[in-house]
């Protein structure tokens, strides 16, 4: 989406918002009182915006999966306290289309329909700031799952938005650390980035984190789009500036696994890396065996030693309610959701503004993946930011491998 079409949206947006807010009803807080009886539990209703359908939905799919064993979770713990009165959550889904159009009205029908005001949900930044432009100025607590360090998709201008995991920008750090500590002889890097406006804002953080490992990034990050078929011409572009590495910084598995089938049968025999988190088992699929070989990504594999109890918990799960273990984006999504219930358990209150103050103060949180952190202020302009460990994997001869368990938090 260009600047125009953005600012353009933006604009009929935020006047449609005005005409809603003069219209409707008070917002209220959707709080369903179920209880037939004294010590009964409420049911609080929180709002999820996911790609159901378009071309993101092979992943966003499952990550809203992840937000419904959340709620399985901690529904079957008794739900949320708040001041002595239990609440079973409620998630209802919006499909955003993977359109900013959809986007932003998945988050109208949640506010103005379900009148909630919490949502959960939100990855790529044109969907972000999307739901930004409805949700911001009604005040809802959004917990979003990424953001691409685009300013309008999450800073100082989103106050009520916080980010459930590991970003673009924590993402290179980790990577590139790694990646200067297992191939000390990468001095050069070509990076590829979908077109999705966030090119421009990520070229100066890729080759400042570069650079502080003795990495050189060669041109500019190479831009491709986001409906792209055919990764040849992308492949080409990186491997013709002959870098030590290729790699991507964001995209899902098939944008992943395309460039990596590419660069393999064009001979190219040096590390290939992408610094987003994606399930092991799906870049495989789609480069092959053969091709995967002396590639790494953030994930981690289903049974590996190095997993936390509640992984296979979480895998059960998986399997029992939606008959399969793609237990990566599983996790993302559960994570997103359980933050946003410990932020409300902690401010004691459903006032969104009560509970963004509180999570504000949360250093800490509870992940599946182990401690999360609160940072972000000096990258983004907002301490909103939760990072956990993520474990990196490599392939040799399709075989995948947890390297090593990376922790860091945001800037």
């Amino acid at each position: 989406m260009n600047t125009r079409r953005v600012l353009f949206f933006k604009a009929s947006i935020v006047t449609v918002l005005f005409f809603e807010l003069m219209l409707s009803p008070s917002l209220g807080l959707c709080v369903e009182k179920t209880q037939k009886g004294k010590g009964q539990p409420k049911t609080l209703t929180i709002g999820y915006i996911a790609g159901m359908t378009g071309f993101s939905a092979g992943s966003e799919r499952v990550i809203e999966q992840g937000g419904h064993l959340a709620v399985d979770w901690i529904n079957e713990k008794g739900g949320i306290d708040i001041k002595g009165e239990k609440y079973l959550i409620k998630l209802v889904t919006e499909d955003h289309k993977s359109t900013a159009e959809g986007a932003a009205g998945a988050a109208m029908k949640l506010i103005y329909d379900q009148k909630v005001k919490f949502i959960v949900g939100g990855i790529m930044p044109f969907t972000n700031v999307a739901i930004n432009s409805v949700a911001e100025p009604a005040k809802i607590l959004r917990a979003a799952i990424y953001n691409v360090v685009t300013p309008d998709e999450y800073g100082p201008k989103t106050p009520y938005t916080f980010v459930t995991c590991n970003g673009t920008v924590e993402g290179m750090i980790t990577m590139l650390t790694f990646l200067a500590q297992a191939h000390p002889e990468v001095k050069t890097i070509a990076v590829s980035h979908p077109d999705d406006g966030a090119i421009p804002f990520i070229q100066p953080w890729i080759v400042k984190i570069a650079k502080e490992r003795g990495i050189t990034v060669l041109g500019d990050v190479v831009g491709f789009a986001l409906d792209t078929v055919d990764f040849t011409p992308l492949a080409k572009k990186m491997l013709a500036r002959n870098p030590d590495a290729i790699g991507m910084i964001n995209g899902w598995p098939s944008m992943t696994g395309g460039v990596l089938k590419v660069a393999r049968q064009s001979g190219y025999t040096k590390p290939i890396f992408i610094t987003t988190y994606q399930p092991a088992e799906d870049t495989l699929k789609v480069a092959g065996k053969e091709a995967s070989t002396l590639f790494y990504q953030h994930s981690l594999l289903p049974g590996d030693s190095h997993n936390p109890q509640i992984v296979d918990e979480l895998m059960r799960r998986c399997q029992t309610k939606f008959n399969h273990s793609h237990i990566y984006y599983i996790i993302v999504g559960f994570n997103n959701l359980w933050m946003l219930a410990q932020a409300i358990e902690a401010a004691q209150s459903l006032d969104s503004t009560t509970v963004r103050d509180k999570w504000e103060k949360m250093n800490t949180m509870k992940s599946v993946l182990g401690t999360a952190h609160l940072g972000g202020l000096k990258t983004y302009g907002i301490k909103h930011t939760m990072s956990y460990p993520i474990p990196i994997i490599s392939y040799v001869n399709g075989v995948p491998k947890t390297m090593k368990l990376m922790d860091v938090t945001a800037p």
